[in-house]
């Protein structure tokens, strides 16, 4: 009788652990598997649909000030091999407690994580289509969607 208490005690703080050990990775690997946008024909008319390239991240923890002063920072999205200082993107909200995203802000995009579920959409140049022969922009970059999956390192 014990063995069976002890062993659906520890089933039952195996399953509840999941949100304390994936809280406890400080970065992860990100692999982008499809990207896709709209890019205009060489005269600049007609839109069609694009695959692009897919690219490699780190999500680490983020440490010092806002470059921007808009927040605090909790983590950063770097390209895969770039130095540490080289920062695609800051977070400037941490991890939902329930739903485990969180959402980065890029130049011209979104980078979204969420670390229960290991995904990541990256989600660049927003205003291209809209903007891209208004006056004075001299042509946009085309509106691109990225998703992948990522893994603790």
């Amino acid at each position: 009788m014990r063995t069976i208490a002890l062993v659906s005690l520890l089933l039952i703080v195996a399953s509840s652990s999941n949100w304390a050990a994936t809280s406890s990775v400080k970065s992860w690997l990100c692999i982008g598997e499809h990207a896709i946008g709209f890019a205009p024909d060489e005269h600049g008319h007609r839109w069609h649909e694009v695959k692009f390239p897919t690219g490699k991240y780190v999500i680490s923890q983020a440490t010092g000030k806002d470059p921007l002063g808009l927040g605090t920072l909790y983590w950063k999205v770097r390209n895969f091999g770039d130095p540490e200082s080289s920062v695609l993107a800051y977070c400037r909200v941490d991890f939902d407690e329930k739903i485990g995203d969180t959402k980065c802000d890029l130049l011209n995009g979104d980078f979204l994580f969420n670390h229960l579920t290991l995904r990541f959409t990256r989600i660049t140049a927003t205003a291209g289509y809209i903007n891209y022969d208004a006056p004075g922009v001299g042509g946009a970059l085309p509106p691109t969607l990225e998703i992948g999956t990522c893994s603790a390192i």
